[in-house]
């Protein structure tokens, strides 16, 4: 975000991500993860990297990334390129092919390639050890994509598949999977990364501090306490002043005063996240009754 290119640091959510990982590997299990976020937290990022160390550190690997549509689809893959790119190693893994949707690694034998989920067949005769599924709730044909995905990536240890998404209403494919998944009848570990708990969405996003400690988070909490029931609930479930300060903030600036816009963007709980996004039948403040 500051414009420059550094080393990737894992954040709050992205170290949790990398523990999952690590804690299949060192289990022998494959490694399923669900998750469900809000906005800029960073899972996509931490995605690409998994893959592109698998395919640098294993040979004979196969490596996708999966997006609803074409653009997003090379956006991510973009990102791993830009792994390649700047790392400091990349003279010792030349490659043989790098383009807009693939990369191979002459020296491992290992692929990264993207695909759309409108093309839900094309996993369907390969085999893939990691996958990057992202925006499920977007996909247009979610059952039959993730039907074939599943049978080209063995349950083998140290094959990974991650999905990542946004919600997109009540009722459907991703919502299905994650009752399923909280539920424990699928080997998918949920993650839900709740907005409040990003460092970075406090008053000074994360420039001066990141526990609101700093001269321009202490100014912007002094005096500040819950004012309406949902504030109330946000701090018993943790959420601290600084994040609170931040909510003010960032609803008219960010959310253009629109409370349902806001909550659909910066989701409290897996719940609400599912609530407020989409096309609903039935009224917001009602589904939050039930």
């Amino acid at each position: 975000k500051g414009r420059g290119v550094i080393p990737l640091e894992p954040n709050w959510a992205q170290q949790e991500i990398v523990r999952e990982r690590e804690k299949a590997l060192d289990e022998g299990r494959p490694c399923r993860i669900i998750i469900l976020k809000g906005r800029q937290i960073g899972c996509s990022t931490i995605a690409e990297a998994l893959l592109f160390h698998d395919v640098t550190t294993e040979a004979n690997t196969n490596a996708v990334v999966v997006a609803h549509d074409g653009p997003s689809s090379e956006h991510l893959f973009n990102i791993t390129k830009h792994y390649y790119d700047t790392w400091e190693y990349r003279e010792f893994f030349p490659h043989r092919y790098s383009t807009r949707r693939q990369l191979t690694l002459d020296s491992q034998g290992s692929n990264i390639w993207v695909m759309t989920a409108e093309h839900h067949d094309a996993a369907r005769g390969r085999t893939i050890m990691s996958a990057h599924l992202s925006e499920l709730a977007f996909w247009g044909q979610p059952a039959e994509a993730m039907l074939a995905l599943n049978q080209a990536v063995p349950a083998l240890p140290g094959s990974f598949m991650m999905i990542e998404s946004t919600a997109n209403g009540v009722g459907n494919f991703l919502e299905d999977e994650w009752i399923d998944e909280v539920s424990g009848q699928t080997d998918y570990v949920p993650l839900f990364f709740p907005w409040w708990r990003h460092p970075e969405y406090i008053p000074c996003q994360g420039v001066h501090c990141l526990d609101g400690s700093c001269r321009v988070c202490q100014d912007a909490t002094k005096g500040l306490r819950p004012s309406d029931d949902e504030e109330k609930d946000l701090v018993r479930m943790g959420c601290d002043l600084a994040h609170l300060a931040w909510r003010r903030w960032a609803i008219p600036n960010k959310c253009m005063s629109n409370l349902d816009f806001w909550h659909q963007e910066y989701p409290d709980t897996p719940e609400m996240a599912f609530i407020v996004s989409g096309v609903n039948a039935f009224p917001e403040t009602h589904l939050k009754a039930v």
